[in-house]
């Protein structure tokens, strides 16, 4: 996993997921980012260190980061199911 600020997270997921071209790797990236040791879990565990003042608008801005990735995977994943389903039908 690459060393990222949280504020490049985002942008560089979003990258990657626009990338992905099957459901197999949209499922590794979902891994990468959102499993139980990806990056913005990795991201969370910093709030137990930061000071009480600055642990809530870095939670709020973690958990928004978070959603938009899952909110674009989901989205891909339509996407990419719809084409699978499309290749089918033409097979």
């Amino acid at each position: 996993m690459e060393d990222l600020q949280t504020e490049d997270i985002l942008k560089v997921a979003i990258d990657k997921v626009a990338a992905a071209d099957s459901l197999e790797s949209l499922e590794s990236l979902r891994v990468e980012y959102l499993g139980k040791t990806g990056l913005i879990s990795l991201e969370m565990r910093k709030l137990g260190k930061m000071p009480a003042e600055e642990r809530k608008e870095f939670g709020a801005k973690v958990n928004q980061i978070k959603e938009h990735i899952q909110d674009y995977m989901s989205i891909k994943k339509t996407e990419l199911a719809r084409i699978a389903m499309d290749a089918r039908l033409i097979n």
